[in-house]
């Protein structure tokens, strides 16, 4: 269970008829929120919660690893509204979003730092471990139907 802000989450996850049911649902808010999600080839390792736009509001983000050879990362992103009901954010697949995705074969390490969602992963060429990382900061912004994530900087550099 994690707390912010007056709001609490429950997040849980269970393995049934061989996918990964992730469950989330609120307390503290007047519109509770309770959602279940199913998820192919992905299990849950982890869960933060901060306010990522500093409005007073919290958001959760739920990470998940592909249950694959590659070990590609995603998230799962919810966010408060004005303390009343919470919806999901959006997140743009690294594979899907051009700005990032040269040089990606998986291997995503995903954190909460500060305001911002920060995903780092090894650079490869022509299938090749280069040594070296790159480190996306992500904010969150007010979208036309929703709140996304949107690159705000991103930053290369050896592996140690």
């Amino acid at each position: 269970m994690l707390n912010l802000q007056g709001v609490g989450f429950n997040v849980s996850s269970i393995k049934k008829e061989g996918k990964t049911q992730l469950t989330v649902f609120t307390f503290g808010l007047p519109n509770e929120y309770n959602e279940t999600f199913e998820l192919t080839n992905e299990s849950v390792i982890n869960a933060e919660v901060e306010d990522l736009n500093s409005d007073g509001s919290p958001e959760l983000v739920v990470f998940t690893q592909n249950e694959g050879d590659q070990s590609h990362g995603n998230i799962y992103a919810f966010s408060v509204n004005n303390q009343k009901s919470m919806s999901q954010v959006y997140f743009q697949p690294t594979e899907e979003n051009k700005q990032i995705s040269s040089g990606y074969n998986g291997n995503d390490q995903f954190a909460l730092v500060e305001t911002y969602l920060v995903q780092r992963f090894p650079i490869y060429e022509n299938g090749v471990d280069t040594k070296k990382i790159r480190q996306i900061q992500y904010e969150l912004i007010d979208g036309e139907a929703s709140r996304r994530f949107v690159v705000k900087s991103q930053t290369e550099f050896d592996a140690q």
